[in-house]
């Protein structure tokens, strides 16, 4: 049984939970436990960092499990101990807390490239197996759209590991013109970056990032990769985070169904496009072991796990059946 071919995918952080990288819980349980030795680029330790991570947490318990919560804080912040809105907002959190939300804002990212580095390192061919099921999905003629917000590399393990020939839109250089080719394979549009983009040093060339291979990745320790992380806005106006969104647009417009696999639709870049898309017809298949905390559309939901329903066939027998209707 093969999909047809007007089927997207769109994968979040619950689609590789299964291949052994952190869940967005745990992720965010080991970044706070790293607070207290989080040293800034100066190489000075502040202790207020976890002291502002429970401040706010007392706030908002989700914090202390949800980082993209945290993000959202700090920039809230950030932004109201500037000009002109410092004088219009009280803040009720000790002001040698709230001055550092910003040094925290700079300094986080480095923790969360290497708590993803060390997940990703730790998967292994086995543990990708169900990921490989995104073959059962290419088309026969033609690239199988598949969109994705981690930043981690088991989508392109899982595909070199079976043979599956996959393009991110890079040669090295950023080059786009690679989602345009005609052999069978997937298209994979990381729309908030990857742990294998890292910025090329100062050039007069167009394109600012270049994408290593799995051998060439350092650890993080030096050179951390391009990630579109908070407390500013995941919806990126440059190349190549402009251009792959256009596609998740494109994408939405073309497909008659796309398949969301462990996203919790918490991006409103995300989901108001896919709002969109179900108001004019399109059908969209919500994959997670929970049905989506808000669900007004009644999205079609698989309450599997992204491994028990690659494995089980389960998406390709409910596209089989929607097919039918």
């Amino acid at each position: 049984m093969r999909s047809p071919s007007d089927v997207i995918f769109l994968l979040g952080a619950g689609a590789s939970v299964d291949a052994g990288m952190p869940s967005i819980v745990n992720l965010t349980r080991e970044l706070c436990r790293r607070l207290p030795t989080l040293s800034v680029r100066t190489g000075k330790v502040h202790p207020e960092f976890p002291r502002l991570v429970a401040a706010l947490a007392e706030l908002e318990p989700s914090v202390a499990e949800n980082y993209e919560r945290l993000f959202a804080w700090l920039k809230l912040l950030i932004k109201v101990q500037k000009t002109p809105y410092q004088p219009a907002f009280l803040v009720n959190i000790p002001a040698n807390l709230a001055k550092v939300a910003c040094a925290l804002s700079s300094d986080i990212g480095r923790p969360i490239c290497e708590i993803l580095h060390k997940g990703w390192k730790a998967c292994t061919p086995e543990s990708l197996k169900y990921l490989e099921r995104l073959r059962d999905f290419i088309p026969d003629s033609g690239r199988l759209p598949v969109f994705t917000l981690n930043y981690d590399l088991t989508v392109e393990d899982a595909c070199r590991n079976d043979g599956i020939p996959v393009t991110t839109g890079f040669r090295g250089d950023w080059c786009p013109s690679l989602f345009q080719g005609t052999d069978t394979g997937i298209n994979l549009y990381k729309m908030h970056g990857s742990l294998s983009w890292f910025a090329k040093p100062l050039t007069f060339k167009p394109w600012p990032l270049i994408e290593k291979g799995p051998t060439d990745i350092p650890d993080c320790s030096d050179e951390l990769p391009d990630l579109v992380l908070g407390p500013g806005s995941k919806l990126q106006n440059d190349d190549p985070f402009a251009t792959l969104y256009s596609e998740f647009h494109k994408a939405l417009n073309q497909a008659k169904t796309c398949v969301v696999v462990g996203c919790a639709l918490a991006d409103e870049h995300i989901e108001a496009p896919l709002k969109r898309a179900f108001h004019r017809g399109k059908r969209i298949v919500y994959v997670n072991p929970s049905p989506p905390a808000k669900n007004p559309l009644n999205f079609s939901c698989i309450q599997k796990t992204a491994r028990e329903a690659f494995e089980s066939g389960e998406i390709l027998r409910h596209l089989a059946t929607q097919a039918d209707e």
